[in-house]
């Protein structure tokens, strides 16, 4: 029997921002063990990169609040303008 892991890094500039190590025994007629880790290994991968998406869409989301309540600011500025009156009607 051979120990085997499946080790998993994602680095966001340069810096590590997840990791997981998960150990296996394979045997040489089973691969079962293997492909069970596999499949947890990407389901964890899955969720923490699932959780870094919904954060930057928070956070994208909230950029665009605070942009358009300023754009809402500057719509309740209604300026009042006279008309003017027609000359010709004056006559």
């Amino acid at each position: 029997m051979n120990g085997t892991s499946v080790h998993v890094k994602i680095f966001k500039a340069d810096k590590c921002i997840y990791e997981n190590n998960n150990s296996v025994v394979l045997n040489a007629n089973n691969l079962g063990s293997l492909i069970s880790c596999l499949k947890d290994t990407r389901l964890e991968v899955n969720d923490f990169l699932t959780s870094l998406v919904e954060e930057q869409r928070c956070s994208a989301d909230a950029g665009d609040r605070l942009t358009s309540e300023s754009d809402t600011d500057f719509e309740d500025e209604v300026e009042v303008v006279n008309p003017k009156k027609s000359k010709l009607t004056d006559q």
